[in-house]
C-alpha cells in the first residue's frame, strides 16, 4: 500500500486485479498504443498470411499478445501455425537484424527498426479496429478511491487537465518533444502518432467510452481464456468514470472529446491459446 495511483498498462492491470490487488481505472488516457507486424530485410512478405511456418519474435503475456492475436484470428490463423519465439523486445531487435527470426510484433520501437533499415512495416493496428491497441490508463487503489472521493477528485482533475493541454494544437511540438526525451527519436513519435482517423485532441481522451470499455472486455476475456490469471475480472467493477467524469464537466469541457462507441470498435474475439507457464 506505499502507492495509492499510479498509470499502468492494461494487461499488467487486469493480471494484479485478479491476483488480489485492488484497483479502480480513474481516468482514461487517449485513443491506445499502435503495435506493429516488421518483417526481415529481404523477405517479400507482405502480410501475416505470408508467414505462415516462419518464425516470429512475440513477447509472450505482454500488452501487444492482444492485437496479435486479433490479427490471426481475423485472417483464420492461429499461433501454432507459426514458431513463435517468446522473447523480450531488446532481443527482438537483434534477432530480426541478424535474421534469426523472420518477424517481430512490438510497439513504435518498430518504426526505428524500419527506419534503420533492419525490416519493413506490413502491417499495423492503424488498419485495425481502434480497440486492438494496447491502452495504459491512471488507476487508483481502490479502498483509497473509496476512503478519499476528494482526493480522488483532485487527481482526476488534474490528468484531465494536462489531457487538455496535451490536446491543443500549439503544444502538440512540445508533446512530442517530451515523449522523446527517452530513447526514442522524434521521428519514431511522428511516424507513430500519424493516423488520419485520430483527431489530435482526442489522442488524449479521458472519455469512458464504449472503446475503452470494449477493450477492457476484451483483455479480461484473452487473460482468462489463455490461462494468464485464474480469476476473470469484472470489467464494471474495475471502471470508476466518476471522477473523470466530474472533471471534464468541472472544467467546462463536454463535448471537447469524442466519444467513440462499442459497435464501431468491436470485432470477434480471438481464439486464445495457453500461454506457455
Amino acid at each position: 500500500k506505499r502507492i495509492d495511483f499510479a498509470s499502468y498498462g492494461d494487461f499488467p492491470a487486469i493480471i494484479a486485479v485478479a491476483g488480489g490487488v485492488p484497483l479502480k481505472l480513474v481516468v482514461p488516457v487517449g485513443r491506445g498504443q499502435n503495435a506493429y507486424l516488421v518483417v526481415r530485410k529481404g523477405l517479400a512478405a507482405t502480410s501475416i498470411k505470408d508467414l505462415v511456418g516462419k518464425r516470429i519474435a512475440l513477447h509472450r503475456g505482454r500488452p501487444w499478445e492482444l492485437p496479435f492475436t486479433k490479427l490471426l484470428d481475423a485472417n483464420g490463423l492461429k499461433l501454432s501455425d507459426f514458431k513463435i519465439l517468446n522473447i523480450n523486445p531488446p532481443a527482438s531487435h537483434a534477432a530480426l537484424a541478424s535474421g534469426d527470426v523472420d518477424a517481430v510484433f512490438l510497439l513504435s520501437d518498430a518504426i526505428l527498426l524500419e527506419q534503420k533499415g533492419a525490416g519493413r512495416i506490413v502491417w499495423s493496428t492503424k488498419l485495425a479496429p481502434e480497440d486492438w491497441k494496447m491502452r495504459a490508463e491512471l488507476f487508483g487503489r481502490a479502498d483509497f478511491v473509496e476512503r478519499y472521493p476528494e482526493l480522488t477528485q483532485i487527481i482526476a482533475e488534474a490528468y484531465v487537465r494536462a489531457a487538455h493541454w496535451s490536446s491543443l494544437p500549439e503544444n502538440r511540438s512540445a508533446v512530442v518533444d517530451q515523449a522523446a526525451r527517452g530513447d526514442t527519436p522524434v521521428s519514431v513519435i511522428e511516424s507513430d502518432y500519424a493516423e488520419q482517423r485520430v483527431r489530435w485532441q482526442d489522442r488524449f481522451s479521458p472519455l469512458f467510452d464504449g472503446q475503452v470499455r470494449q477493450h477492457y472486455r476484451s483483455v479480461t476475456d484473452y487473460t482468462y481464456g489463455t490461462g494468464l490469471v485464474r480469476q476473470k475480472v469484472n470489467v464494471d467493477d474495475l471502471l470508476e468514470p466518476r471522477f473523470a467524469t466530474e472533471a471534464v464537466r468541472k472544467l467546462g469541457l463536454e463535448g471537447y472529446w469524442h466519444a467513440s462507441d462499442a459497435k464501431s470498435a468491436t470485432v470477434a474475439p480471438a481464439k486464445a491459446e495457453k500461454a506457455p507457464l
